[in-house]
């Protein structure tokens, strides 16, 4: 007993507790010190914390608006490739079969190969009829057993280049003025379309065949070019010496170039909002892990300063 009270004498000494009072001091201010860090941490992180969260948030909205724009995209393209393959019998599998096995490609037809002027396209539609579902071929095959269809040759463009000229050529060589120099009036089948695709058109199908945009313009040039001469209107008028034509707005080929257009257009866009999609994916993933580092050191650091308080208080 007398042991204890000594001890517990020695231990309320001056000095003592002196020494506890300057322990006890030093520790509080190690622990200030933990707080002012651990705080000061907090402080740092907890506005980035917001920015990413934002910035998470419109990634989010900006995948979502996309996805939503593909998926439209994808309709479509869908709903016109099955516009496109009904006018061009994409879908007629004994056909397919029968050019595949002749060495063709169902999907080299003309309509799929030509890029025509905007604006022109009813006008060359109208111009090469039941052509347009035409299948390209380097030479002709059999035909004794072929199905119902259209195949033509064309090995090189060369044939196609008297379209594009601004003289019309008649029987013996010589060549008759277009009424308009620039041809504003009248226009050589072949000039309303891109270069690439000319090489696609034997002559049988350009040489003789003009446009222009109305019909009174049709009747006007037509008498002045040779005989057998057709001319085309931009809005679907069909011309010869003697016969006008005009074909139906449902026949099996309106619309085939300008719906074949779009749907370049829309696999253009396609690739394009494909590589939109893999960059805001990345830009999203390094978000959501930026996030969870920063949620990591918001933790780490609260926790720092909820126990260093908690130490403080003791």
């Amino acid at each position: 007993f007398r042991s204890t009270i000594s001890q517990e004498l020695a231990r309320l000494h001056p000095d003592a507790l002196q020494a506890q009072l300057a322990q006890r001091s030093t520790q509080c201010e190690q622990i200030q010190v933990l707080i002012h860090q651990a705080q000061t941490q907090l402080d740092t992180c907890l506005p980035v914390l917001e920015v990413q969260h934002s910035e998470r948030e419109a990634t989010d909205t900006q995948l979502h608006e996309l996805r939503s724009a593909i998926q439209a995209t994808r309709g479509t393209v869908a709903s016109l490739e099955s516009l496109q393959a009904q006018a061009l019998q994409a879908d007629d599998k004994a056909l397919n079969q029968w050019l595949t096995s002749q060495g063709l490609n169902p999907k080299q037809k003309l309509a799929n190969l030509l890029q025509v002027q905007a604006g022109w396209e009813r006008a060359v539609e109208v111009a090469l009829g039941p052509w347009l579902q035409a299948v390209l071929g380097k030479t002709l095959p059999p035909m004794d057993q072929a199905p119902a269809v259209a195949i033509y040759a064309c090995e090189t463009g060369a044939d196609g280049q008297e379209g594009l000229s601004s003289h019309i050529p008649v029987e013996d060589g010589s060549v008759v003025k277009l009424p308009v120099e620039d041809g504003s009036v009248v226009k050589p089948l072949g000039a309303l379309l891109q270069t690439d695709s000319i090489s696609h058109l034997p002559a049988s199908l350009l040489i003789h065949t003009y446009a222009t945009q109305t019909l009174r313009q049709a009747r006007d040039v037509l008498a002045q070019l040779p005989q057998g001469s057709v001319v085309v209107t931009q809005d679907g008028y069909w011309l010869t010496q003697g016969a006008l034509y005009k074909p139906a707005s449902n026949d099996a080929t309106h619309g085939a170039l300008l719906r074949e257009q779009r749907l370049r257009e829309l696999h253009t866009l396609q690739h394009t909002q494909q590589a939109q999609l893999t960059d805001l994916e990345q830009r999203n993933q390094q978000a959501r892990l930026a996030l969870q580092g920063l949620e990591a050191q918001r933790q780490q650091a609260s926790s720092q300063l909820t126990t260093a308080q908690r130490q403080l208080s003791q």
